[in-house]
């Protein structure tokens, strides 16, 4: 699994869950894995005004399948 995203703890919403953390020594909250061909986000990136997300997607999932 790749991290694609993290955003520091007190930017993301409180759940009733613990937030995903898998490396002890970056205390930021995951909010985007991508494992082969699957991405994951914890939150709707259509609904920024950032397109950072929507050019990693592009870049990094879409082109590469249209080499095959």
């Amino acid at each position: 699994m790749h991290v694609v995203a993290r955003l520091p703890v007190g930017t993301v919403p409180k759940s009733s869950t613990a937030p995903l953390q898998l490396d002890p020594n970056d205390p930021r909250t995951i909010v985007s894995v991508r494992q082969g061909k699957h991405l994951m986000t914890t939150f709707h990136p259509e609904l920024t005004k950032d397109g950072r997300f929507h050019e990693y997607f592009v870049q990094n999932c879409v082109l590469p399948s249209l080499s095959l």
